[in-house]
């Protein structure tokens, strides 16, 4: 039997042997379970499934734009090569996907909801009233321009349009409009569907059926939200892999899922193209990443390197291929550093997040070819070159043509194939991660169970002592003493109640009003932060154009133009949207901490403060420092009160407003709109959730009769001890075996 099983074995024999003197034990067991946060012996089972699954599963997250490669670096992952994952059509069509292992061969598609469509289809009509009214504007402006020209009204109309749709091409509602046209070209209605489940048996079966949900020109495409794919394949085995959407992605629900499942990842891999290696979208996309605890690795995927390895970088490696790599590699690593490094400065709220690809830079830039590997399993089994698509056959030609000592025969084709995908060396820094994330899981997992295994026997110890204190009172306790206290207590009873709910009154409303105003006032400088943090993050850009001051009837000014300038406001979202989450996270962790905090402060004030309300009351009616046990009113009052918890609230779920990156004009003025009014929102749910439960917990305070439930229980337990007194051999043999058996667990 493993150590979890013993463990669980030890919980379920001492829940058996209360089961089976449930009158002596039951509430001991009950009072000692609900302090120690033990469960059944079914519920630490499933506790411990839970913690190690979750701590074992490697997160993979993959960040790019779309044609950046990302598909191929998956299929050689996870596929060995084979194009089983389509390539995504646009930006705007990619789906969020998610590959883990399964049992069996599945996948799941999510479609798009109604109200996502709706959604999309307003931003959609946002970006019309921007277009046309930034086209009247820019009409107006051409017409002066081109004055002297005399070029057609029709041509000046169509150069302005053409400038501000090249100008608002990235703009968030640029997607959103690109999304709607395809919904509307697909005509499929969105209420009819419905999450689907589709069969295969293959992966060559899935990459057909992919294809009509994912594919550049699948039927369903546009209205895909997310795959998620289950392979029964070794190299998805403890591992769950998340291919992401490109940026401006016009779905704010799956944004924020994209965002959310990036923060739980333990490895990111940023895909870039070699040619194009960190460009500006590149920076947009990375705004998604944040910093977190526990273990996390960045790695730079400079993709499609094959194509960058021809002309003057194979001339300045004098021929050589790896040379040619070498210099590439080292290129790359410099410009990603300074690139980041420009980036924190301009942008604080990052924190920490890319240091280790700064200071690694080397290390932490990994070529690879997608389309190499690709060749090399196409070769696998044998040299027939005619087995190439057209995109193999033409990249393969290349690399002859630049190296043709390196692919001349098929053992330094297969080689140098393998150096130039660098898969290999990918999946070494994934299999070494993931050795790591075992050890940490490991210490988690073992961790978690030492503290169980520590409340086990602490839960088993109160049953002991609980049990030889009966059996110490019953040994020595006289009997006429015993009846004597039940008289005495019997006559002070109804005053000491009511002294005692008098008490209990005060210290509930100084409780209720103590813990409303401290959980108000802790909130109220972090919604100010809040607020401060999106004012700090919001500026302002100025355009300089020139404008044409020539007159036809002036030869003199024909050719003239003067310089007008416009502002606009800008705002850098990942700030915003960083401040938001750290808002949300102390938020959630000050109601947790203070809640704690006064609730246990308020149940030893409440302890301490009734029992020498007790005393005095016996005192004042008569009675003596004898009469009262207090051992035995700590244990009955800590049953009572030990029922108030304070609740977690939780936050994380309220979608925070859609944007990355540094927004400008209408879709900075929307974002910052949407922030204010995110804080806002939070503030009021926050008070309202606080008076809910500061309410809650009054009226559960007063229906708490706590000097008539102590005395009840007094008097029952007195009763009990009475009893067994009269039958002391049998109620001692009882007890007896019940310690000698919770001993032997």
């Amino acid at each position: 039997m493993d150590t979890n099983q013993t463990m669980i074995a030890k919980l379920e024999s001492i829940d058996s042997i209360v089961a089976k003197y449930f009158d002596r034990l039951e509430k001991s067991a009950r009072d000692s379970k609900r302090e120690l946060e033990l469960g059944t012996g079914a519920e630490l089972q499933a506790e411990i499934e839970a913690i190690s699954n979750t701590e074992r599963l490697m997160k993979i997250g993959i960040v790019g734009r779309v044609k950046a490669g990302k598909s191929s670096l998956l299929n050689a992952i996870v596929f060995n090569g084979k194009n089983i994952l389509p390539k995504a059509a646009t930006p705007m069509t990619a789906a969020l996907t998610e590959l883990k292992w399964g049992q069996g061969y599945g996948a799941e598609i999510e479609f798009f909801t109604p109200q996502d469509v709706e959604n999309i289809k307003k931003e959609a009509q946002q970006y019309d009233r921007e277009l046309e009214s930034a086209t009247k504007a820019e009409i107006a402006a051409a017409k002066e321009k081109f004055k002297s020209k005399m070029l057609p009204q029709a041509e000046i109309e169509s150069k302005a349009r053409q400038k501000v749709e090249r100008e608002m091409a990235k703009s968030p509602l640029a997607a959103s409009k690109d999304q709607y046209a395809r919904i509307q070209a697909c005509g499929i209605n969105t209420a009819d569907l419905q999450t689907k489940e589709i069969p295969f048996d293959s992966l060559e079966a899935l990459q057909s059926q992919l294809e009509q949900y994912v594919g550049a020109d699948g039927r369903y495409m546009p209205l895909t939200k997310s795959v998620k794919i289950s392979l029964p394949l070794e190299s998805l085995q403890n591992v769950e892999i998340v291919d992401t959407p490109g940026v401006n992605d016009p779905v704010v629900s799956r944004e924020e899922r994209t965002r959310k499942i990036l923060k739980e990842c333990d490895v990111i891999f940023i895909v870039s193209p070699a040619g194009q290696f960190m460009s500006s979208e590149d920076m947009e996309l990375m705004d998604r990443i944040t910093q977190k605890n526990g273990i996390r690795e960045l790695f730079v995927v400079a993709s499609k390197v094959d194509s960058e390895l021809h002309g003057s970088e194979r001339d300045r490696a004098g021929g050589v291929m790896t040379k040619a790599l070498e210099n590439l590699t080292h290129s790359l690593g410099t410009h990603l550093s300074d690139t980041l490094q420009k980036l924190k400065a301009d942008r604080p709220e990052i924190g920490t997040a890319y240091d280790s690809l700064i200071e690694q830079k080397q290390e932490r830039v990994l070529h690879s070819a997608g389309i190499a590997f690709s060749i090399k399993t196409s070769l696998e089994d044998s040299n027939d070159e005619s087995k190439l698509d057209e995109s193999e056959a033409h990249a393969l030609k290349l690399l002859r043509e630049s190296y043709p000592d390196n692919f001349s025969s098929h053992a330094s084709l297969e080689a140098n194939l393998d150096l130039i995908s660098n898969i290999k060396t990918i999946e070494s820094k994934l299999a070494d991660v993931a050795s790591r994330k075992e050890e940490i899981a490991k210490e988690k997992i073992e961790s978690f169970r030492t503290q169980k295994q520590a409340n086990i026997n602490a839960y088993a110890k109160a049953l002991i002592d609980a049990t030889s204190n009966h059996i110490k009172e019953i040994e020595e306790t006289d009997i006429e003493q015993l009846k004597q206290q039940q008289e005495q207590i019997a006559r002070i009873k109804d005053n000491a109640i009511s002294d005692i709910d008098e008490c209990f009154d005060d210290l509930r409303s100084n409780f209720i009003n103590e813990l409303e105003n401290a959980l108000h006032n802790e909130l109220s400088q972090y919604f100010s932060k809040a607020r401060n943090a999106t004012n700090e993050a919001e500026g302002t850009e100025t355009e300089t154009y020139e404008v044409s001051t020539s007159k036809w009837y002036n030869p003199f000014s024909w050719g003239s133009s003067r310089t007008k300038t416009r502002t606009y406001t800008t705002v850098r979202a990942g700030a915003v949207r960083s401040s938001l989450d750290d808002l949300v996270a102390m938020v959630e962790n000050s109601i947790r901490n203070i809640g704690f905090t006064r609730t246990r402060s308020f149940k030893a004030e409440l302890s301490r403060e009734l029992i020498r309300t007790v005393r005095e009351s016996v005192e004042q009616n008569g009675g003596s420092d004898d009469d009262i046990n207090s051992r035995k009113l700590r244990s009955i009052l800590r049953g009572i009160i030990n029922t108030l918890q304070f609740p977690d609230m939780a936050y994380s779920d309220k979608p925070l407003p859609s944007g990355s990156g540094t927004l400008k004009g209408y879709d900075a003025e929307r974002f910052i709109e949407e922030a204010q009014e995110f804080i806002q929102s939070l503030r009021k749910t926050t008070r309202s959730d606080i008076k809910k439960h500061c309410k809650q917990t009054a009226k559960k305070l007063e229906n708490i009769n706590i000097g008539d439930e102590l005395f009840s229980e007094l008097i029952a337990q007195l009763d009990q001890l009475a009893k067994d007194i009269e039958n002391k051999a049998l109620a001692l043999s009882e007890l007896q075996t019940i310690k000698q058996q919770l001993q032997e667990i």
